[in-house]
Parts: C-alpha cells; structure tokens; sequence
C-alpha cells in the first residue's frame, strides 16, 4: 500500500503544517551542488534546499531551465528529504500548478 502525499507550495515550506510528511513539490531548478539541490516551488516563497542521498547528477546541466516533482518528507528546518524525482520538462507553468495544489487543499473531496 502506498502512502498518501501532500502537493505543497513554497508558502508551505513555512507554516509546518506537513512537517515530518511526504510531500509532492515541483519547482525549478535553481542549483546544485554536491548532495543538494535548491529549487524555487511553485507559489510564492524561499526556495527550497532538496537533500538527494544519491547526489545531484540527476539534476546535471539543468540548472535554470529543469522543472522537476520531488516526492519526500518534508523536514521541520523546510528541507525536502528526497525519495524520488520525476523530471517535469523544461516548460511547466508553475502558477497553475500553484492554483491546483490550492484549490486540492480547499476541496480535497473533489480531488
């Protein structure tokens, strides 16, 4: 059986309220470097630090142009402890994907 995950936002990165749960978050990628991966999510706020245990080669080139969904857990500092990555593209429109994962939240019987 699978676990259930949360689309969040960069505004959740703040409020806690996924702390210590798998999480589904896309962003772009910002940076990487070593064994972390820094990418700005979707909605407004701080980009968010991806701890990859494997290291970032997945990540390799795409810095500024890569959109990716991160699934992992969501750690109380705001980190996102990776598990798995699924590389989105080069053009995803972050703001719609913004809105849905709002309006998830709003009317979870819906989705």
């Amino acid at each position: 059986m699978s676990l259930p995950t949360a689309r969040i936002t960069a505004q959740h990165l703040q409020t806690g309220q996924f702390n210590g749960r798998l999480v589904r978050a896309v962003g772009k990628l910002v940076n990487e470097d070593g064994n972390i991966a820094t990418l700005q999510l979707a909605g407004e706020g701080p980009t968010a630090s991806i701890h990859c245990p494997g290291g970032t080669s997945e990540f390799s080139g795409m810095s500024g142009k890569g959109y990716y969904e991160i699934v992992g857990t969501l750690n109380h500092d705001g980190t996102i402890a990776q598990m798995q990555t699924v590389f989105m593209g080069e053009n995803f429109d972050l703001n719609m994907y913004a809105e849905m994962v709002t309006l998830t939240h709003q009317f979870p019987d819906l989705f």
